[in-house]
């Protein structure tokens, strides 16, 4: 795995974090 595939993969989950807290909590549950 490079190096920008996991900073892209980190702000993937960032954005989706920011833009789906609640489905995010349920994928967590």
């Amino acid at each position: 795995i490079s190096e920008k595939l996991i900073k892209d993969f980190e702000k993937g989950l960032d954005w989706f974090r920011k833009t789906n807290a609640k489905a995010y909590m349920v994928l967590l549950d």
